[in-house]
């Protein structure tokens, strides 16, 4: 053997181990993107997991409330031009044309569970427009067992419909966490 047949062998083998060296890269590349992939799946795992956890501790940690309603009181609902709203009962023989007669309503709102302090605010939700007012709807602070009251004043002609009773609160004075509790009342 000539210089040229070990320069074309070592040629040879030089292809040999770099195609080796090529293969072997390509492989740990793809073993590389494998493990990523399962990283990825892994992290997409745990968020997911945690999302779950972090909800089911809200809806244990929520705040319940608890509505009473008072009877109503028949009057007069009269709004200034500022905006406000005063409600005046009737007496006998007064001369109020029975399509103006409002009913004037306080509801007693009890928070019976939850974090320790809340910001509540109160909302009605129904379809009678102007018809069905919200006085001292909040916000304010409310811990449990305590109670705040609130008035509704609305048409007369509405008296026995039902509307919702939204109570929007957030976890104070943090304000991390926010909850929305519903409940149905009979006007």
């Amino acid at each position: 053997m000539d210089a040229e047949d070990w320069s074309a062998i070592g040629t040879a083998a030089g292809a040999i181990v770099a195609l080796g060296a090529m293969t072997a890269t390509i492989w740990q590349a793809r073993m590389a993107k494998t493990a990523a992939n399962a990283a990825g799946q892994q992290v997409e795992l745990i968020r997911q997991q945690l999302e779950v956890e972090l909800a089911e501790r809200d809806h244990r940690d929520a705040p319940s409330f608890e509505l009473t309603v008072r009877p109503a009181d028949l009057g007069e609902c009269i709004t200034h031009k500022d905006g406000s709203v005063t409600f005046v009962p009737l007496v006998k023989n007064n001369d109020v044309d029975p399509a103006r007669w409002a009913q004037h309503r306080m509801v007693e709102l009890r928070m019976t569970a939850g974090p320790t302090k809340v910001l509540a605010e109160v909302v009605l939700d129904h379809p009678y427009g102007g018809n069905v007012r919200i006085l001292d709807a909040g916000p304010y602070q409310i811990v449990k067992d305590s109670t705040r009251r609130f008035t509704m004043i609305y048409a007369h002609r509405l008296r026995d419909q039902r509307i919702e009773v939204v109570i929007h609160s957030t976890e104070s004075p943090a304000g991390l966490r926010t909850w929305i509790w519903r409940q149905e009342i009979a006007l």
